[in-house]
């Protein structure tokens, strides 16, 4: 597997990607303005060539924020998330950016294993948050440039 940063050549790339994560994918457009905005930074997972998942997330001022990350369904629980969880901390903290946030649903047991594993702590709850009223969990990792 190899993670690599993305530019807006990447957005077709991303969408398709989002589109076969989640059931509530972001637009092209969504996807779009994530990447070509000047805090944003994304990230894509390739496997043999084939991309097999992604992660979005800003960087403002000395703070990043975690948008998305996907990974395909059948490329799931061989660590990708966690590589590309870990190559985006590593290069936000490069960047200057001392904390990272990110929401995960409070079901959502996978994700919040590799976030913990990476040293996000919960700090705080949003009730209801998604639109089937699930719970979102706010998570924060302190950050040290290496």
């Amino acid at each position: 597997m190899a993670v690599r940063s993305c530019t807006v050549a990447d957005v077709a790339t991303l969408a398709e990607l989002e589109a076969r994560c989640f059931a509530d994918a972001w637009s092209t457009g969504s996807v779009h303005n994530e990447v070509s905005a000047a805090h944003g930074r994304a990230w894509l997972a390739t496997d043999d060539g084939e991309p097999v998942g992604y992660l979005l997330a800003w960087l403002v001022g000395d703070e990043a924020q975690i948008n998305r990350v996907g990974v395909i369904a059948e490329q799931r629980g061989r660590g990708l998330g966690l590589e590309l969880v870990r190559v985006c901390l590593a290069a936000v903290a490069e960047q200057g950016a001392q904390s990272a946030l990110l929401e995960v649903r409070a079901d959502n047991a996978p994700a919040l294993a590799v976030y913990r594993r990476c040293g996000f702590a919960q700090i705080g709850r949003r009730k209801a948050y998604y639109p089937d009223g699930g719970d979102a969990l706010v998570l924060r990792v302190t950050l040290t440039a290496d």
